[in-house]
């Protein structure tokens, strides 16, 4: 007859008694702190396989940290949200951390109640895609956790962001567009820089005809 597993709590010292390393050893591993080594990567892994370890996260979060991260998006439907949400997903794949989704849709009130409810279950930081908050907003809430935001321009230093290089795009686009052949060129933008930039690149092939419009919204957004 097979021998019953331990019914008891299996706990870092446990995983590192059966890997054979110490426990501060074990707590580098599940920080994906730096200097840890692929081969001890590869035992305490194997030992919390095997023993079925879990991290607990409320007592994580007591002492400072969940291995959570919170992705707040617009919707799920737009190839470019899920390719950004992909990316996500694979630079998290050799960590600890996981992730929780919020979709806000495109809504500042949404986008609000889902920043607070990530900071209730104290998520380690925030990734926000393509947000209608504005800059001041945001800023406050990246005061509060560290936070990471994408396609959305602002020059500020309260938060990191990742963004397209819109005046390349711009240059690119109408430079294709002038090489055709064509002069009355108009463009459809959602902010104010992308259309400066636009607007400063027709300038540059002196096409005085072009058109820029700015709508102040869109019906839907999924432009792919």
């Amino acid at each position: 007859m097979a021998p019953r597993p331990n019914s008891g709590r299996v706990t870092i010292k446990t995983v590192a008694e059966d890997a054979g390393v110490s426990v501060a050893a074990v707590s580098k591993v599940l920080r994906d702190a730096y200097g840890v080594s692929d081969s001890l990567r590869a035992r305490v892994q194997a030992s919390m396989e095997k023993l079925g370890y879990r991290p607990h996260a409320a007592a994580r979060g007591m002492r400072g940290q969940t291995y959570t991260l919170g992705v707040i998006l617009p919707d799920i439907h737009n190839p470019f949200f899920s390719d950004i949400v992909a990316g996500i997903n694979t630079a998290l794949e050799r960590t600890q951390y996981q992730t929780m989704f919020g979709i806000g849709l495109s809504n500042p009130v949404n986008e609000q109640s889902l920043i607070e409810a990530m900071l209730d279950r104290q998520m380690d930081g925030i990734i926000f895609i393509g947000p209608r908050m504005v800059q001041p907003v945001i800023e406050v809430a990246a005061a509060r956790l560290p936070m990471t935001v994408i396609a959305h321009h602002g020059d500020t230093n309260a938060y990191d962001t990742v963004n397209n290089d819109d005046v390349l795009g711009a240059r690119l686009v109408v430079q294709h567009l002038v090489h055709a052949g064509y002069r009355n060129i108009a463009m459809i933008s959602l902010g104010s820089q992308p259309l400066e930039d636009w607007k400063a690149y027709l300038a540059f092939h002196a096409l005085d005809r072009a058109s820029p419009m700015l709508p102040k919204t869109f019906a839907d957004e999924n432009f792919a």
